[in-house]
């Protein structure tokens, strides 16, 4: 196989990839289990994860998926780019990944679909620049030669098993079915119309008594309740949501581990769900750890 042809394979099996990537990509930013998180947040704050980390409020474990995990996202990004354009060398390339990432912090904003944080900015570009430096000066792709791209893929793939690693697309398969409200419905309406976030205070088997909460209807208009007891099924298995970097990570645990859970952590928060039909299909226990 001639250097032309080869390269030719090559660059159409990293297209491939690209195409992989950005379904991925998409699949992690914007679709989260067909649950709308209503996260519509502007974190404007450099460094924020740093902070929270020096103040105790952040753990080690939680900084390292942070940044590492966004570092290793957007990495491939600077790879694949100019592998499979060819006309598009390190600045050029720099500018399109710049406008990506912008892009896409924007669009988590405007769909609700996670926090557009400059913390988030900061890292992405990063990996993407670095992913862009290892391509031109690292593994010759100023050259387009067979070799080149043969690294790249290399690179690529190497790096998108590390990614996965730090962020995991979680699938949970068992989630509470069903929840009754012991002292009313929310808000005086039905439960279906509002994503609630509430503190616990004390948690027992089957029973959540929260303190005062904060509901939110359809408008916008915030509505004060006082404090309540949710009741759960017997059978119902609790989901912890551990927020790394605006994203939800879900781990199944039963009953008696979430009520130690609960008995042992700073303030937690429940949070009451949508789904893409605009029903409260689950309730969770929201934490850092």
């Amino acid at each position: 196989m001639t250097e032309k042809r080869s390269g030719i394979v090559f660059r159409i099996i990293l297209a491939v990839l690209a195409v992989l990537y950005f379904a991925a990509l998409f699949k992690l930013l914007f679709v989260k289990n067909g649950i709308r998180t209503d996260t519509d947040v502007l974190v404007f704050k450099p460094f924020r994860v740093l902070s929270e980390y020096r103040s105790g409020t952040r753990s080690l474990r939680s900084v390292l998926i942070n940044y590492l995990g966004n570092t290793c996202l957007f990495l491939p990004l600077g790879l694949i780019l100019p592998a499979v354009f060819n006309k598009l060398n390190f600045w050029k390339t720099v500018i399109v990944g710049l406008v990506i990432i912008a892009a896409s912090e924007t669009a988590q904003y405007i769909t609700k679909s996670g926090y557009a944080d400059i913390d988030d900015l900061l890292i992405n570009t990063l990996g993407f620049v670095l992913g862009a430096l290892i391509y031109f000066f690292v593994l010759g792709g100023r050259k387009k030669t067979t070799l080149s791209y043969l690294l790249t893929l290399v690179v690529v793939i190497a790096v998108s098993g590390l990614s996965y690693m730090f962020v995991v697309i979680a699938k949970p398969e068992i989630l509470p079915q069903s929840m009754l409200v012991q002292n009313g419905k929310i808000a005086g309406n039905s439960i279906e119309d509002y994503s609630v976030k509430t503190q616990i205070y004390k948690m027992s088997h089957g029973d959540v008594f929260v303190d005062k909460e904060i509901a939110e209807d359809k408008d916008g208009n915030k509505i004060e309740e006082p404090p309540k007891t949710y009741r759960f099924a017997d059978t119902a298995v609790f989901v912890i949501a551990e927020d790394v970097n605006g994203e939800m990570k879900y781990s199944v645990t039963g009953i008696e581990e979430m009520i130690s859970e609960v008995e042992n952590a700073e303030p937690v928060f429940v949070k009451l769900w949508l789904d893409g039909d605009g029903r409260c299909s689950m309730v969770m226990l929201e934490k850092e750890y």
